[in-house]
C-alpha cells in the first residue's frame, strides 16, 4: 500500500515538473521571436498555394537582413489582401510589389508569412497618367 502511494506521488510530481518547464520554455519562446516586416517585388506564387517567393529590397531592421530573393510558407492562417481587401493568393503575380509580414525566432532564416499585402494600381490610373502631358 505504501509502495503504491509513492509511486504515485511520485508520478503526480513528475508531471507537475513538466508542465512547469512546458510553460517555462513557451515563455522563452514568446521572448525569442520577433516580428519581420519585409517589403519586396512577387518573383513567383506556388500554384498549390503552399508558399510564395518575394525579392527582398528592405523592411525592417530584422527583415532587410535578409535582402534578396526568399521564400515564404503559406498556411491556412495567412491573410492575403490586394488593396485593402481580402483576396486569395492566387491574386498576386510576378512583379506585384507586396509587404509580408511573419513572427519567427529572432535568428530565423526560414518564414512563414502571416500577412501578405499589395497595392495595386488600377489601370485607368495609369492611363490616365499616361495621358497626362508632364508641365
Amino acid at each position: 500500500m505504501m509502495v503504491k502511494r509513492i509511486t504515485v506521488l511520485m508520478a503526480v510530481m513528475a508531471l507537475v515538473v513538466a508542465l512547469m518547464a512546458g510553460s517555462v520554455s513557451a515563455k522563452q519562446n514568446g521572448k525569442n521571436r520577433a516580428t519581420y516586416n519585409f517589403k519586396g517585388v512577387v518573383q513567383e506564387v506556388a500554384e498549390d498555394g503552399s508558399y510564395l517567393v518575394v525579392d527582398v529590397t528592405g523592411g525592417n531592421k530584422r527583415a532587410r537582413a535578409h535582402i534578396g530573393p526568399q521564400s515564404f510558407g503559406v498556411t491556412p492562417d495567412t491573410r492575403v489582401e490586394v488593396n485593402d481587401e481580402d483576396a486569395a493568393l492566387s491574386a498576386l503575380v510576378a512583379g506585384d510589389e507586396v509587404k509580408v509580414q511573419s513572427k519567427a525566432a529572432k535568428d530565423a532564416t526560414v518564414f512563414d508569412a502571416r500577412k501578405v499585402s499589395v497595392e495595386q494600381e488600377d489601370e485607368e490610373d495609369e492611363t490616365e497618367e499616361e495621358a497626362m502631358p508632364e508641365p
